[in-house]
């Protein structure tokens, strides 16, 4: 893929009259025929996308294709209002133009979303998987440089590139189960997360459960230093994790069941002294913070992926090696993802999870996720 160069587009030049007489891609409101519904998208909006790219002039079908669709359904696909003035839209639009690895993780995203769109097997899907694979990998490559940039661009270019990335892999999986591959290029498609993980027959998680966990700690890995979330949280998209919105509130029945976790992590640890109660109490913690977040009607995204970021590697380890507790907390972080389940790159991966662990903890364990399995709607 050629190089990305910084140019200004003119509005009178050829590409934006191409993209003038060229069809939209996807309707904002809808996932299910990327490439023959149509909707209306400001000018500006890709004029701005191509100012952070290479010259309209040698901007290849493929690529205009995917600035297209990225304009007119994938960023609104990101969080839960399709307002253009939405942060996450607006500050992806703005870092595009400073950080090319952002750059490459919103055409892998656009062209994932196109492949997801297209029939399994066929030659239009292979070319838009090709696509998000080679973007992919050029965002993961470039990452680094942004996080040598200490800036608030900075910071959030690197946690919507990680964020975004995410989505392309949670995606990925999905298509993979297609078409018996894997899609996108991470490490975790190609190496063990452990050696223990990968030579232990006896061990019997759930493979989906155990690929997130996978996922989770490659997207972790991206944003090693945690003041860039913190940068993050505290700068223009504070809104996003301390503003909730009274129109989408959930009743506030959480605050009993995560009473009942810290009990259950104080009890164990009065009956095992090796009990990891610190590592516990910080990931309660942190769901705490997010089901508060989720009842006040913030947005499930932001909140799942400041969960992804904020809980100890202990855990997710814990997690791994199915301690009840463990299993117990994660259940509840998947009535978060399941509040992402209109989204295309999401589907039902949170019920999905819920039941596995369900299976996994037992019926005997099964009062200490009712609130969850509640909120998922699944019978236990």
């Amino acid at each position: 893929m050629a190089a990305y160069h910084t140019s200004l587009v003119l509005k009178d030049s050829p590409s934006v009259r191409r993209m003038q007489a060229s069809s939209p891609i996807l309707s904002p409101s809808t996932s299910h025929s990327a490439e023959s519904n149509s909707s209306e998208v400001d000018l500006d909006d890709k004029i701005k996308v191509l100012e952070a790219g290479k010259p309209s002039e040698d901007l290849d079908s493929e690529d205009q294709r995917l600035v297209d669709n990225w304009c007119n359904s994938t960023e609104q696909s990101l969080a839960q209002s399709q307002s253009k003035d939405n942060p996450w839209q607006a500050i992806i639009r703005r870092e595009t133009s400073k950080h090319p690895a952002l750059r490459h993780s919103t055409l892998a995203l656009s062209a994932m979303q196109l492949a997801s769109t297209s029939e399994a097997g066929t030659p239009q899907r292979e070319r838009h998987l090709q696509a998000a694979g080679t973007h992919y990998t050029q965002a993961t490559e470039k990452l680094p440089n942004i996080l040598e940039n200490s800036t608030a661009s900075g910071s959030n270019a690197a946690f919507f590139t990680a964020s975004i990335l995410f989505m392309c892999d949670l995606a990925s999986s999905t298509l993979a189960g297609e078409d018996s591959k894997s899609v996108c290029p991470s490490p975790r498609n190609q190496t063990p997360t452990s050696e223990t993980e990968s030579h232990d027959p006896s061990h019997s998680s759930s493979s989906s459960l155990q690929k997130l966990l996978d996922l989770f700690e490659t997207i972790r890995a991206l944003l090693p230093n945690p003041q860039t979330l913190d940068k993050v949280e505290k700068g223009a998209l504070k809104d996003l994790f301390t503003q909730g919105d009274p129109y989408h509130q959930l009743p506030n029945t959480y605050t009993l069941t995560i009473l009942s976790m810290k009990n259950l992590n104080a009890l164990n640890a009065k009956k095992d002294p090796s009990h990891e109660t610190a590592v516990y109490t910080d990931t309660i913690t942190n769901l705490d913070n997010s089901l508060e977040m989720l009842t006040k009607g913030g947005d499930p995204t932001t909140i799942a992926l400041r969960w992804m970021f904020r809980i100890p590697s202990r855990y997710l380890d814990l997690v791994r090696k199915e301690q009840p507790l463990a299993l117990i907390i994660f259940a509840h972080y998947c009535a978060v993802l399941h509040h992402l389940r209109d989204r295309w790159w999401m589907g039902d991966l949170g019920a999905r999870l819920l039941k596995e662990i369900c299976r996994l903890l037992g019926p005997e364990r099964m009062g200490s996720i009712l609130w969850a399995t509640d909120i998922v709607g699944i019978q236990t």
